[in-house]
């Protein structure tokens, strides 16, 4: 995880030495991220005074059937391509295929699990002093 910080610590540096303003930070991460993981991404920020929100968005592949879709609209029953069901609270399943009309084929047939986890707030970070 260090390295990982460490990362996102060189990344920011360079992006904010361009004289750029981040509004946010989002991090794809290949898992939920735990509780102690994610804050030494925010401790990283608050050492850094930036003073964005830091979003996780986890994605995965449901290579499972537990959850299922169809779009009885249309005969292959498969959802067009960026149709998404809410799961829960942050958590949707999003259709990531090739159907983008009535017409067309697909290749993948189970959607992605999409988790969106906002760790950090703007009111949680000391501002900078000029």
């Amino acid at each position: 995880m260090h390295r990982i910080v460490e990362s996102i610590r060189k990344a920011l540096g360079a992006f904010i030495a361009a004289d750029t303003q981040a509004e946010r930070v989002i991090i794809h991460y290949y898992k939920t991220m735990s509780k102690k993981h994610s804050k030494k991404i925010t401790d990283m920020l608050m050492r850094m005074r930036i003073n964005v929100p830091l979003y996780i968005v986890t994605i995965n592949k449901t290579g499972a059937s537990d959850y299922v879709g169809f779009d009885t609209a249309h005969p292959g029953l498969m959802p067009l391509s960026g149709t998404y069901v809410k799961l829960g609270y942050n958590e949707f399943l999003l259709y990531n295929n090739s159907r983008y009309g009535s017409d067309g084929r697909w290749d993948y047939l189970f959607p992605v699990k999409v988790k969106l986890n906002k760790i950090l707030t703007e009111q949680d970070i000391p501002r900078r002093s000029a």
